[in-house]
């Protein structure tokens, strides 16, 4: 029949400013028009029709007279209409799903209706998913991007890593070297004389004293001259291991110069210190076996005791050194006090 094939039918203009009447007229339209066509058509035909109110030029430009016309279209529902139903909205696998079919998991559909608003049928189809399609397709390449990101990320992890142990191990001997005496592995004048600051920082809080004692050896240099500088050095690293082993743990024993130690006694008053400069001098009074022959070197011995907090801490250093040149008025088994 005529009436399958695409057609275009004008139907009554209707008046565009009774908007709240359009859709109803509209509507009826399409019955009127629908049981006119199907009273031309055979009872198995499937129709779909559409209903456009014509405003051309986006509404800028408007036809004469108060009415604009509403323009019916009817287009057989076959391969062809279901093709383009598809590209029109972008739809995946449109068909007809008829009443006696059950409907598929996933599917979208629309009740299709005919003249007298009964459900005939159903258009069904597969909602499309873009993002998700481009996740599948970009999924493989995205895994290798990351693979290889994550490769270079593990390299440069264990460059840095290596790299900051390294930068530990450099500040460490930098430190090492700055504050320890590289020949007798004890600390150094600049060492003690930070702890000394500190500690004397303190004094009045937990600590009331402390004490500074200074050790030197007399002919130091007589050694170095008879028997070579190595001889010197292994009396050096001798002597500060049996100092070491006289003092205690919270004690702090370093080589302040060329031919000189330092003690530093937290919390030691005079007699204290007497009695720790006693015995360093007791163990320093056995001859000490070189490699070179058997030394014995006079060993003095300076106290000087700390009990303000306002002092300079370089210069009670610096006062307990110059008292070492005084030594112990001829008596070697004595500990001068200042």
């Amino acid at each position: 029949p005529a009436a399958l094939s695409p057609t275009a039918t004008m139907v009554k203009n209707w008046n565009s400013e009774e908007s709240r009447w359009l859709r109803a007229s509209t509507s009826c339209a399409l019955r009127a028009t629908g049981r006119r066509i199907c009273e031309r058509a055979s009872a198995t035909a499937a129709l779909a029709l559409t209903a456009t109110l014509v405003q051309p030029d986006f509404g800028t430009a408007m036809p004469k007279g108060p009415r604009s016309p509403v323009v019916v279209t009817t287009m057989a529902v076959g391969p062809e209409f279901l093709e383009l139903f598809s590209q029109r909205f972008l739809f995946d696998g449109v068909h007809v799903r008829a009443l006696d079919q059950r409907p598929i998991a996933g599917e979208t559909e629309i009740a299709a209706k005919d003249g007298d608003g009964k459900v005939i049928a159903y258009f069904a189809w597969r909602p499309l998913n873009p993002g998700y399609a481009m996740l599948r397709q970009l999924l493989p390449p995205i895994a290798l991007v990351c693979s290889v990101l994550g490769l270079v990320a593990l390299t440069q992890l264990r460059r840095i890593a290596h790299f900051a142990d390294a930068l530990i191990d450099r500040e460490a001997q930098s430190r090492a070297l700055a504050y320890y005496d590289p020949l007798t592995e004890l600390p150094n004048r600049l060492y003690f004389r930070e702890q000394l600051a500190l500690e004397i920082a303190g004094i009045g809080e937990d600590v009331r004293s402390l004490a500074i004692l200074c050790i030197s050896f007399e002919g130091l240099r007589d050694v170095a001259e008879q028997f070579g500088v190595a001889a010197s050095d292994e009396f050096l690293k001798v002597a500060a291991r049996r100092l070491s082993a006289v003092c205690r743990d919270d004690v702090v024993l370093a080589r302040i110069s060329e031919e000189g130690f330092a003690i530093l006694s937290l919390g030691a008053g005079l007699r204290e210190a007497r009695v720790l400069g006693q015995r360093l001098r007791k163990a320093m009074d056995t001859p000490l076996a070189l490699e070179s022959g058997r030394v014995e070197l006079p060993c003095n011995v300076t106290t000087r005791v700390i009990t303000d907090s306002d002092v300079d801490p370089a210069d009670e250093l610096r006062q307990a050194e110059i008292a070492l040149s005084y030594g112990t008025d001829g008596d070697n088994s004595a500990v001068a006090a200042i």
